[in-house]
């Protein structure tokens, strides 16, 4: 798929205006997670083929309205994936109004009215059991019931 002609990628950090640093709580993330981030867009970045077919681009934004814009800029896409616990500055500004939490900052942006498209959401989670985040319900649970023995014949 990556290969095919008709096919393209179009990545968008969106990085904190630094006039939003003073307006919110600031959400630390570990030095060592944000070296690692920055490393591991280092590596990709260096990677994109020039023939266009992927494209990355970084975008500075203030508060939900302005992500929002570069959002509808892109509803003409197939797929968007997100993720669902973002950390840092503008994913905590997005989190003041998020009616879906489990899709996400972002992903719950996609089910404004506003914002209008046919896109699928595909919603990614880092596991991290020392996140503030580890307590939110999953996407999905199994439940297993056991059958009586008398009733495992009629199984």
């Amino acid at each position: 798929m990556a290969e095919h002609p008709g096919i393209s990628l179009t990545v968008i950090r969106f990085l904190p205006s630094p006039q939003i640093s003073g307006e919110i709580v600031r959400e630390e993330i570990k030095s060592s997670t944000r070296s690692i981030n920055e490393q591991i867009l280092a590596e990709h970045k260096e990677k994109i083929p020039s023939n266009g077919s992927i494209n990355y681009e970084e975008r500075v934004v203030r508060d939900a309205a302005e992500t929002m814009e570069i959002a509808k800029e892109f509803s003409q896409c197939n797929l968007f994936l997100v993720g669902r616990t973002p950390e840092g500055e503008v994913a905590a500004k997005l989190n003041v109004k998020n009616d879906c939490p489990e899709l996400g900052p972002v992903g719950s942006m996609l089910t404004y009215p506003e914002f209008s498209t046919s896109a699928s959401v595909l919603v990614v989670q880092q596991y991290n059991n020392n996140s503030p985040h580890a307590s939110l319900p999953p996407l999905i649970s199994i439940k297993v019931a056991e059958v009586p023995e008398g009733d495992q014949e009629s199984v």
